[in-house]
Formats: structure tokens, C-alpha cells, sequence
């Protein structure tokens, strides 16, 4: 059955007859099962216009276009029900665009596509199991801002910024069990800017920032067990920062940072059974020296582990680091290498706990502690 309201047919008559005027606005209610929603507004000469999908209802289908010179120009999907599918796209030389969706239900897909576009934004929510968010923003984007959270099980988030992007932002959530999300921002990037947090279990987040991108941050949050947390960020990046906070068990956290001018990496975890593994400089080449890395690794906990590199022969001028570990049986693993100065400071309270450092290069200091009982301790320098 497929009920379309009259208020409908009004609106999209007067859509019609307006392409070529400001102010075009296209609404679309449907309330039924196997309903198909479409609506285009691609115009140079075509302002301030708004579309509005509302699906309540099963097998729904809603498509969106915004393209060819428009600006100030928006796009609202809203649909209810299972196994709903929506599509915007706004593009070619499009202004201050603006896309929202919201779909609650299970099985739903949304996608977004904002090309050539300026001043762009996106916010989405699903909520349910086994939906997909598929975003991109690319090839001279300004000022593009995502923002998406997703409430279930199974879920897929994927948000990709690439390609001469300049001011992006890209910011989600997801609560739930088994989830996995992905932003991507590469390839002539300025100013990125990425912060995600999962609460749940066996959830994958990953955050990649790489390609001639430049003041790069990336923040990820996961709340709960055997989680992994993922950043990296490298191939001609300047001034990149990578942040992981874990609570819970068994939880990883990796950061990888090469091939950048300097770097900052900070993982904190609390819980036990915990594996953090931080990457600065091993792959750099000469021609992009890592002037400086900074790093600070927090555990709170049992049978944690920590593995840290920082830098390779020629590639790193000076490093820091500081390593905190609290409970027992925990063990850490440092390595820095040529840096004209260097310095670790590591401590460990607790049992059995087990710890060794290596520095290669001149003007390196290294400061350790360990409290407790059973604690095992090497440095060489």
C-alpha cells in the first residue's frame, strides 16, 4: 500500500514550476510500505532551497540532489522503519549546503556526498541494528563539518574527508556492542580535526589523517572490553596529535605517527589486561625528518602491556616521553633512537611488574622507578 498525502503533491508542484526561482522548497510525506521518494534541485541560478523527505513506514526509498551551482541550500531525510534507504548528494560549485538525516529502525542506510562543495555540513542518527553510514566530503571542500551517531548493535560508520580539503571536522558516536567506524582525511588536508567515542564491547574505531595533511588531531574514546582504538597519521603530516582513552579490559590502542614534522601521542587506559603499541618516526625518511615527538602512556591496571618506538637512525631530532603504569604484572618495552636529546621517564608501582629501555644517540637521559615487589628493570643506553 502507498498513501501519498495531498500536501504533498501541492508542494512538489510548486517545486516544479519555481526551478528557475529563489526560495524553491520541496516537502514529501509518505506513510505506508514500499514507498519511493525523489527530489532534485540542481540549478546555477537557484538559491536558499530546501528539501524535506519524511518516510514513515517499511521498504522506504528517499534521494536527495542539490547540485550545479546552488547555495544555501538544505536537505532534511527523516525516515521511520525497517530496512529504509537514503541518498543526498550536493555538488558542483554548492554553497553553505547542509545535510541532516534520521532513521531509526534496523537494517537502514544512509549516503551522503558533498563534492566541490563550501561551508558544508552533515549530521546524521540512526538508531538500531545493522545500519550504515556512508559520508564523503572531497576535491576542494571548505570549511566541511560531520557529525554522526549511531545507537545499536552491528553498526557501520564510514566518514571520509579527502582531496584538497581545507577546515574539516568530522566528530561521532556510537553506543552499542560490535561496532566499526573509519574516518578518513587525506590527500591535501589543512586543518583536521577528528574526535570519536564508542561505549560498548568488540567495537573498532579507526581514524586515519595522512597524505600532505597539515595540524592534524585525532581523538578516540572507548568505553568497555575488548575494544581497539586506532590512529594514524602519516606521509607528509606536520603537526600531528593522537589521543586514545580506553576503560576496560583487553582493550588495544594503536598509534602510529611517521613520516611528520612533530608529533604528540597520548594513550591512557584504565582496566587490565590492556595492549597499547605507539609508533613515532620509524619510517621516516630523510627528506621528512620528525623534529620532535612527545609521548605520554598512562596504565591503570593488571597485565597491561606497552610497546613503544620512537624514531630510527637519522630521522629523529629530539624525543620525550613519560610512562606510568599502576598494578601488577604489567610490562614495557621502549625504544628511542637517534635523538640528539632524548629523555624517558617511566614509573611502575605494583607487583611483578617488568620493564626495559633502550636509547641509541647522543644527550639522553632516562629516569625510572619501580615500587613494589618482584618489579624486573633494564636500561641501555
Amino acid at each position: 500500500m502507498k498513501v501519498t498525502s495531498s500536501v504533498t503533491a501541492v508542494a512538489l508542484f510548486a517545486a516544479s514550476i519555481s526551478a528557475l526561482a529563489d526560495n524553491n522548497v520541496t516537502l514529501v510525506f509518505q506513510e505506508g510500505t514500499g514507498n519511493s521518494a525523489t527530489s532534485d534541485q540542481s540549478d546555477g541560478t537557484v538559491h536558499n532551497n530546501l528539501i524535506v523527505q519524511t518516510q514513515i513506514g517499511d521498504f522506504n526509498d528517499s534521494d536527495a540532489t542539490q547540485t550545479t551551482g546552488t547555495s544555501e541550500s538544505t536537505i532534511e531525510l527523516v525516515q521511520t522503519g525497517n530496512l529504509n534507504q537514503a541518498s543526498a548528494v550536493q555538488q558542483n560549485a554548492t554553497q553553505l549546503t547542509t545535510s541532516s538525516l534520521s532513521q531509526n529502525g534496523s537494517d537502514n542506510t544512509a549516503t551522503l556526498l558533498q563534492d566541490d562543495a563550501q561551508f558544508s555540513a552533515f549530521t546524521g542518527t540512526q538508531a538500531g541494528d545493522l545500519n550504515d553510514i556512508q559520508v564523503r566530503q572531497q576535491e576542494d571542500v571548505t570549511s566541511t563539518t560531520l557529525v554522526a551517531s549511531q545507537q545499536g548493535m552491528s553498526n557501520t560508520l564510514v566518514l571520509d574527508q579527502r582531496i584538497r580539503v581545507d577546515s574539516t571536522s568530522a566528530m561521532f558516536t556510537q553506543v552499542g556492542d560490535s561496532n566499526f567506524a573509519n574516518i578518513d582525511q587525506d590527500r591535501d588536508v589543512t586543518f583536521t580535526f577528528a574526535m570519536a567515542s564508542q561505549t560498548g564491547s568488540s567495537n573498532f574505531l579507526d581514524i586515519e589523517q595522512d597524505e600532505v595533511t597539515t595540524t592534524s588531531t585525532a581523538i578516540i574514546t572507548q568505553i568497555g572490553d575488548s575494544n581497539t582504538g586506532r590512529i594514524e597519521q602519516e606521509t607528509d603530516v606536520s603537526a600531528a596529535t593522537g589521543i586514545v582513552t580506553q576503560i576496560g579490559d583487553n582493550n588495544i590502542a594503536n598509534v602510529d605517527q611517521e613520516n611528520i614534522t612533530s608529533s604528540s601521542g597520548e594513550v591512557m587506559q584504565t582496566g587490565s589486561s590492556n595492549t597499547v603499541n605507539l609508533d613515532q618516526g620509524n619510517e621516516n625518511i630523510a627528506a621528512i625528518e620528525l623534529i620532535s615527538c612527545t609521548t605520554l602512556v598512562i596504565q591503570d591496571g593488571s597485565n597491561n602491556t606497552a610497546q613503544i618506538d620512537q624514531g630510527q637512525d637519522g630521522s629523529l631530532l629530539t624525543s620525550s616521553l613519560i610512562l606510568n603504569q599502576f598494578g601488577d604484572s604489567n610490562s614495557s618495552q621502549i625504544n628511542q633512537h637517534s635523538g640528539i636529546s632524548s629523555s624517558i621517564l617511566a614509573t611502575q608501582n605494583g607487583t611483578s611488574n617488568t620493564q626495559t629501555i633502550s636509547q641509541v644517540g647522543s644527550g639522553e637521559i632516562a629516569l625510572t622507578t619501580q615500587t613494589g615487589t618482584g618489579n624486573v628493570g633494564n636500561t641501555f643506553q
